[in-house]
């Protein structure tokens, strides 16, 4: 979809010089050097190490890719990375990344600021860069397929007073509009960051539409040799639940209709809100010692209706179809890390360390769906003519079945690396 954007970005400092004798204090840098497209660090290797150092594969998308491209989601923001694809996302519901053939849905390899994020999307506007981190990953990331885990890092608040309002309109009924606010809190050692984003459009097939409102407040405090990240987000979202076009089993080819239609009924829609909390520290022990911790809390609620076809008979145009709907879906996580990662000289031989923990809470409710029975016995028959369909004959479900589910899962590890510096050109990494 081609948009139309209109955006400002506001900057100001306030500076005064005395007529005679000038001090000038020390200057601070707090932004990354990664500008532009081409990124020397990264945060998902979880040591201060630059990629190119790093045993595996990494690739980032940096902000300023973010900014030219504007991603909606994370599979949008990860098109032109190699070896990544997008898997089943069951109509839309979850974020689904396959990476070098493994993984998919809901298989914990996506990450937001080192640790596991929501298994609802958590891709929006406070994600600064997404890092792909491709190969085995298990050493630091636990039990994880082979292929590689997903990194999001979030925009943290800045100690230079910076603001950016944005607003754009497009086709498909498609408007856009916030706002990022940050800068420090006199000279207290504080910094807060503020992030409004709202955006609506419809939905490319016949019906249905897009709306997201966003709002995500944080606070930094910085001493001497620490810093301390605290972050809230709140998102409530409406999308589309769209199983996609339909493939007849005895010919291998899809229906023979306007890509554009719909078989299933306006209620196809998600509907979910989404909190999470983000702590995180960074404290320099000596001059060759940093630990890091994290934690981040996740809690989506969400609902939706959800009818789809069964089967089709191509000389009639009758279509079956199936009519269910879930209410007060949950999805639950804490998630921790803790991390030291220290420099060690042994004779002419360097070794970067990192010694580290992570735990991990994750609980899952589903409750009975809720489904809606067509001559009493069954609801798997709720016919639609594919060539000339009528919309609205079907009611939201509202017979609850009985299968309610509860899932929680306890991880903990231990993990160490020693990477070591034989030569100027030659490292040996062992965990």
């Amino acid at each position: 979809m081609n948009k139309f954007r209109i955006s400002a970005v506001l900057c100001f400092t306030i500076s005064a010089l005395n007529a005679t004798d000038v001090s000038l204090d020390g200057i601070s840098v707090e932004d990354s050097a990664d500008d532009g497209y081409r990124a020397t660090t990264s945060e998902v290797g979880k040591t201060n190490t630059p990629i190119l150092e790093i045993p595996q594969t990494v690739n980032v998308v940096t902000q300023q890719q973010l900014k030219d491209k504007k991603p909606e989601t994370l599979a949008e923001s990860l098109q032109n990375v190699s070896g990544v694809s997008y898997g089943n996302t069951t109509g839309g519901i979850f974020d689904s990344i396959i990476k070098r053939g493994f993984g998919g849905g809901r298989d914990g390899s996506i990450m937001r600021n080192g640790v596991p994020a929501s298994v609802m999307h958590s891709f929006n506007k406070t994600v600064e860069s997404v890092e792909v981190l491709k190969g085995p990953a298990s050493l630091l990331y636990g039990a994880q397929e082979p292929g590689g885990i997903i990194n999001m890092v979030t925009k943290k608040p800045k100690y230079d007073f910076s603001n950016e309002i944005w607003a754009g309109i497009g086709n498909r009924s498609y408007w856009n509009a916030g706002f990022d606010a940050t800068g420090p809190i006199a000279d207290s050692g504080f910094a807060y960051r503020f992030i409004f984003d709202m955006m609506q459009k419809d939905y490319w097939r016949e019906f249905g539409e897009y709306k997201n409102v966003l709002f995500a407040p944080s606070l930094s405090y910085k001493g001497d040799d620490y810093r301390i990240n605290l972050a809230y987000t709140h998102t409530r979202s409406t999308d589309p639940i769209d199983r996609g076009m339909y493939l007849v089993p005895s010919t291998g080819k899809l229906l023979p209709i306007d890509k554009k239609r719909r078989l299933d009924e306006p209620f196809n829609k998600l509907k979910t809100r989404l909190d999470t909390v983000d702590v995180n520290f960074e404290k320099n022990i000596g001059e060759d010692w940093l630990l890091r911790g994290a934690y981040a809390y996740s809690r989506s609620k969400h609902e939706y209706g959800h009818i789809r076809l069964m089967n089709v008979n191509l000389n009639t145009g009758v279509a079956a179809r199936r009519n269910e709907a879930y209410d007060g879906f949950i999805h639950r996580t804490h998630a921790g890390s803790l991390n030291l990662n220290g420099y060690v000289q042994t004779g002419e031989i360097e070794h970067n360390l990192l010694f580290g923990i992570d735990a991990k809470e994750y609980y899952r409710y589903r409750p009975g769906a809720l489904n809606s029975y067509s001559s009493g016995t069954t609801h798997r028959n709720f016919p639609i003519n594919i060539y000339s369909p009528v919309y609205g004959t079907v009611a939201y479900p509202s017979d609850r079945a009985s299968g309610i589910q509860y899932q929680k899962l306890r991880t903990i590890g231990f993990y160490a690396q020693d990477s070591i510096n034989l030569t100027e050109n030659l490292i040996y990494s062992l965990g």
